[in-house]
């Protein structure tokens, strides 16, 4: 004998939402009679059969199809993030923040050593001087000097040996014109 339910009484007997009657019967896990309509002693039966082997699955460690689909996709997606990573840091629009550091301070310390080198390479230019359009016209262009000697970047600078050349970046150049106030 054959006792036919709707969907919804499907769903409520297997508890689940009716939403899942449909994604069963897409996995060919469930087979409906006709449009809305199931054999529900069938229907328990494969739906028992199939809960019994995720749990084995689950048990035995064995991964279903889909979670293997999962897990390949997660792993080309993780792989190609690193690829993009790596491109990006060879190209120089990606640097590793210890290089940056490293770098930055590096050039830290230059500019300190220049900025406190100043005075004691101006001090005998400026003996003498008493007109402040003089002095000024002094300490700007020894500024300026010191502006342009710090104003070089170069991406590879910041590239880590350890990652090949792949093309070679122009020098970026930061010009400081004279009497200007600070670089741009």
């Amino acid at each position: 004998m054959t006792t036919t339910v709707g969907t919804s009484e499907l769903a409520t007997i297997l508890g689940v939402s009716p939403r899942r009657i449909q994604q069963l019967s897409d996995e060919n896990v469930l087979s409906a009679l006709s449009r809305g309509k199931w054999d529900l002693p069938a229907c328990v039966q494969a739906y028992v059969a199939y809960k019994m082997l995720n749990v084995r699955s689950e048990l035995t460690g064995d991964a279903t199809d889909e979670q293997l689909k999962a897990e390949k996709l997660r792993k080309l997606t993780a792989e190609a993030d690193i690829r993009e990573d790596l491109r990006d840091r060879q190209r120089a629009k990606l640097f590793h923040s210890d290089d940056v550091m490293h770098v930055l301070g590096d050039c830290m310390s230059q500019i300190k050593a220049k900025i406190l080198a100043l005075p004691a390479r101006l001090t005998l230019q400026l003996v003498g001087h008493k007109e402040p359009a003089v002095v000024n016209d002094l300490l700007s262009g020894a500024v300026t000097e010191l502006l342009n000697d710090i104003r070089v970047y170069k991406p590879e600078d910041f590239r880590s040996p350890d990652l090949p050349e792949l093309i070679e970046q122009p020098e970026t150049v930061i010009a400081v014109e004279e009497g200007a106030s600070e670089p741009e």
